[in-house]
């Protein structure tokens, strides 16, 4: 959904410190052998939470039904209603698919109205491309309605991945091995591509040797219905849909790219409500981003290195805290402070915070908030789930920060406290970290 950062995956301990810790020696050893998976660490979560922007959420053991009003979900206390205008986000205990390699034939085809629909390539013609999604079935989509189509096997192989994301003067073809040209699609066939040259030639593409089409006319983007959802597949799909309903344990939506949505509900990580009652700070580049690790790497600029991440973990996972996967935050190593200018026009920040359920047993930091440059919030120690002693494991809730009149916000980490300094595992999550619109605001800067 988001673009990651400039620079690759940090993944590395530096190999150089300030200075001479025995402490600190013992604690990077223990590093590699510090994890443990997210199933050994954690309790299940809550099978249904669901985020609002009124009062606390309400997690419960299932949906019971879904419409463009409301939702209704069971609970410990009996049924409780929601209203949709009300809801942020219904999380699911649903993990996502565990990595596995690609066949030839699967894409990704991402669309101009935000969505991604993963499956294989069934080719398709001049007008609509075909797609078997072992998820949402046999569809169908508009190609007016496709901003791009990737071909996950061949980028996985790509020795330098192409820039999906700068626009061009027209459609884009990428090939295996790293060359690319400019033409116009023509039509999907079902083992070839064809194009039209910029000298009006035709152009047949097999598909073996396809890693990416990227399209230009954004003219036709599909416009999201009032009171859309958002779900996220465990397949890693993104879908958009109006006319939510919730039949026969299946979420049914219909896509403003012109196709049903219809999925088991077992199979959604997460549902959210597209509203304008809210912006997600990963949505929106910071003012400042600062970056101060504790141990100065042995080359490169910290700035990259130590680079925040979009709705990932710091290294590169889907976020993930008490077991549960969260759509939307920041994921930063600690010693990472980030501003946003507000110019006095939101009413409320609302986030929860924790060490991230892949980084291991050793993590131990301390989240704060700043409200124009003062602390509105100190987490306390935070530890790693699964690990024992002091402070909490996350994910920690921060209570609703208010923002009325305020000009910045700033989030920091820091590499724990007095009693336990040592940034080891210090991959902390901000999670669902978003503010709530006071009238009519601007999005932050």
């Amino acid at each position: 959904m988001h673009p990651s950062p400039a620079g690759s995956s940090p993944s590395y301990v530096p190999s150089r410190v300030i200075r001479s810790l025995p402490a600190l020696a013992v604690a990077a050893a223990l590093c590699a052998a510090g994890r443990a998976s997210a199933d050994e660490r954690h309790a299940a979560p809550p099978a249904i939470t669901v985020e609002v922007l009124s009062g606390s959420p309400v997690e419960g053991t299932r949906l019971v039904s879904l419409d463009a009003q409301a939702i209704e979900v069971e609970t410990a206390q009996g049924r409780k209603k929601v209203a949709l205008d009300d809801v942020v986000e219904i999380g699911t205990a649903t993990p996502p698919d565990a990595q596995r390699a690609s066949t030839p034939t699967e894409v990704a085809v991402d669309l101009w109205s935000g969505e991604s629909v993963r499956g294989e390539y069934r080719g398709g013609d001049g007008d609509t491309l075909a797609v078997e999604s072992p998820l949402l079935g046999a569809l169908r989509i508009p190609v007016e309605s496709v901003a791009g189509v990737r071909f996950l096997l061949r980028l996985s192989q790509a020795a330098e991945p192409p820039d999906l994301r700068s626009r061009k003067e027209s459609d884009v073809v990428h090939l295996a091995g790293g060359d690319q040209f400019n033409a116009t699609l023509e039509t999907f066939g079902t083992a070839s591509v064809r194009f039209v040259g910029q000298r009006k030639e035709p152009i047949e593409v097999p598909l073996e040797r396809l890693t990416a089409i990227r399209l230009l006319d954004e003219s036709a983007a599909a416009q999201r219905p009032a009171r859309a959802l958002s779900a996220a597949l465990r397949d890693g799909s993104r879908v958009v849909g109006g006319e939510p309903r919730l039949a026969e344990s299946k979420l049914r939506m219909r896509s403003p790219s012109g196709f049903d949505v219809e999925c088991a509900l077992a199979d959604v990580i997460a549902v959210q409500v597209v509203s304008p009652a809210f912006a997600w700070l990963s949505d929106v580049e910071p003012s400042a981003t600062e970056v101060k690790p504790f141990w100065e790497p042995v080359a490169g600029d910290p700035a990259v290195l130590f680079a925040p991440r979009r709705d990932q973990s710091f290294s590169g996972r889907p976020l993930r805290c008490g077991g549960r996967v969260w759509l939307d935050g920041l994921g930063v190593f600690s010693g990472t402070s980030m501003t946003w200018k507000l110019d006095g026009a939101w009413r409320e920040f609302r986030t929860a915070a924790g060490i991230d359920d892949g980084a291991g047993r050793l993590g131990g930091v301390v989240f704060r908030v700043l409200v124009d440059g003062k602390e509105a919030w100190n987490s306390g120690f935070v530890r790693a789930a699964g690990s024992s002693g002091r402070g909490r494991e996350g994910p920690v809730r921060c209570p609703p920060v208010s923002l009325e009149g305020a000009k910045t916000l700033t989030l920091q980490v820091l590499a724990g406290d007095d009693e336990d300094p040592w940034p080891v595992q210090d991959e902390a999550d901000w999670l669902g970290a978003l503010v709530v619109r006071a009238g009519k605001a601007q999005a932050p800067k």
